[in-house]
């Protein structure tokens, strides 16, 4: 993200599709590179979720810089793990 407003618009597309998915943001850490999301909700519906969200900030930062390519992300564009008790979720909010 290269400015606040970068970071404003990251925090609101976070919301609407979690809402939009029905995914559960348990904590989230918006970096000038990526995001660190801790999420619950379905398989499926969190593929969704990661992909709208990608979809719409390329859209965003496209237009507002002036790119005309998307960003090149990995293959899925995302890590996910799953997680299992209380100590396994402090472990990955303390990341």
């Amino acid at each position: 993200m290269r400015d606040s407003h970068d970071v404003g618009v990251m925090i609101n597309l976070i919301a609407l599709n979690s809402w939009k998915h029905g995914i559960q943001i348990l904590a989230d850490c918006e970096m000038s590179t990526h995001v660190h999301l801790i999420v619950v909700g379905v398989q499926d519906e969190a593929s969704g979720f990661v992909r709208d969200i990608r979809k719409q900030y390329t859209w965003h930062v496209n237009v507002k810089y002036g790119r005309p390519k998307h960003f090149r992300f990995g293959e899925k564009g995302f890590f996910e793990l799953d997680i299992h008790g209380n100590s396994h979720i402090q472990t990955a909010l303390s990341y």
